[in-house]
């Protein structure tokens, strides 16, 4: 999966919404949907994706992703923020945390 998820990097995000109760995050090449608990960090701070400026996210490129299985999923982005996914236990609202749906027709469910 760690591979699958380096495809992510240098991708440029330009767009972000809610759809009903998960989130998805557009690239120039996949759709990333969200659906547990995600977080915001920028500046040792955090937010709630719902309370997010959008220009700390959109126009901004992925540098890394890490994942820690049954713990997280992070998406950093070159002006030093970082998306994170949760997955732990507690937050998952449905079967899976996350999906991403590639380009070239790849899903990854997380």
């Amino acid at each position: 999966m760690q591979k699958v998820l380096q495809d992510l990097i240098n991708e440029k995000i330009t767009g972000i919404q809610k759809i009903h109760d998960y989130w998805i995050l557009i690239t120039d090449e996949c759709g990333i949907n969200i659906y547990n608990t995600v977080k915001f960090f920028f500046h040792n701070d955090y937010c709630e994706l719902p309370n997010l400026q959008l220009n700390s996210v959109l126009d901004h490129v992925i540098v890394g992703v890490s994942y820690k299985e049954a713990d997280y999923l992070n998406i950093e982005l070159e002006n030093k923020s970082c998306i994170n996914i949760s997955l732990k236990e507690k937050d998952y609202i449905g079967p899976e945390a996350a999906s991403i749906h590639f380009s070239t027709g790849e899903t990854l469910v997380i």
